[in-house]
């Protein structure tokens, strides 16, 4: 019976020890959750979602257009964002305003949540375009996050996490959101 003891004692000394070092290593990540009011009411309405209709601007024959479109608008505001400013871009190639399909690849917000760092795979601003049509599709995208009311004051524009280069425009400081024409 000793042995027997000795054997499930082991047995039991092993798996714990296994399951601490899961543990330790975050591996095995345990999560307790509890069921009060409080916790159930906040995190649900935290991960709402709500439908929105948004105006889309962009620039295409000397004019601005708009467009209008549903957009999920989800608590998390940098994930909004980064859903919008992928359907402007979408409008873009739909529009054949672009050629190539542009994504945004990622989206930091400052600490005040005021100042978006967009990051794209590449430039959405075609070296063929003038001066004009280039900052006035910037324009679009300015005045749409504006009416959109996502309470941005600034954008920095990047391609791969690095500054967007374009010969005519400047992208190494933040664009106002409140853009060229006010």
């Amino acid at each position: 019976m000793k042995i027997f003891t000795k054997f499930i004692l082991s047995i039991i000394a092993f798996l714990s020890g296994i399951l601490f070092f899961l543990i330790y290593n975050d591996i095995l990540v345990i999560k307790f959750i509890s069921f009060n009011k409080n916790n159930f009411v906040g995190n649900f309405f935290d991960h709402s979602t709500v439908k929105k209709n948004v105006t889309f601007y962009y620039w295409k024959d000397e004019k601005f257009n708009t467009e209008k479109r549903d957009l999920i608008w989800l608590s998390d505001k940098a994930e909004t964002l980064k859903h919008f400013v992928n359907d402007w871009l979408k409008i873009l190639l739909e529009e054949n305003i672009i050629k190539k399909r542009v994504i945004l690849n990622s989206i930091a917000l400052s600490k005040e949540k005021d100042i978006a760092y967009l990051s794209f795979d590449q430039s959405f601003l075609e070296q063929s375009w003038s001066i004009y049509a280039k900052w006035n599709c910037i324009e679009s995208l300015l005045k749409s996050i504006k009416d959109a009311d996502f309470k941005i004051k600034e954008i920095v524009f990047l391609v791969n996490n690095n500054a967007m280069h374009d010969e005519h425009l400047d992208f190494s400081q933040s664009w106002g959101i409140l853009g060229f024409y006010q």
